[in-house]
């Protein structure tokens, strides 16, 4: 087993779900920053667009990224706020789909689903956040920036 931090390694090793020896600790996975190159900032005309990529659990930040846009919103800041990955149906963190499409029915946010090519997604954010309760260094910020 592979893991990229030895909290995990060593849970994994204090449950007695494997031995030692059968487990690699890496410092990441990284990211391939030829394919991820940087790309032009938007015009200043366009409305800006706030990503958040990430599976749609709620320990990823997705209601606090929802409720900032609510805010911004509300303060008259002209915003979009778009979600951006799958829905994890079998997870009980999950986010419903109902859900995000509620908020998305209210316009408070933009759901795009999965997208296969994130380098188009990334090149069309102003800005990409991720609020997570869970994240280490995030692979989805590494491959934006």
């Amino acid at each position: 087993m592979i893991f990229q931090n030895p909290e995990d390694r060593d849970f994994f090793i204090q449950m007695g779900w494997t031995k030692p020896s059968r487990l690699r600790l890496i410092r990441g996975s990284g990211v391939d920053v030829n394919h991820f190159s940087h790309q032009p900032v938007q015009e200043e005309s366009e409305i800006p667009k706030v990503l958040l990529p990430a599976r749609m659990l709620w320990t990823k930040g997705v209601g606090e990224f929802v409720d900032a846009g609510r805010r911004l919103r509300q303060q008259g800041v002209e915003v979009r706020f778009i979600l951006v990955g799958d829905t994890d149906p079998g997870n009980p963190d999950a986010v419903t789909e109902k859900q995000l499409r509620a908020w998305q029915d209210q316009g408070l946010v933009e759901f795009w689903g999965w997208q296969a090519d994130m380098r188009s997604v990334y090149s069309q954010a102003t800005i990409v956040c991720l609020p997570s309760y869970r994240e280490g260094v995030p692979k989805t910020l590494l491959e934006a920036a």
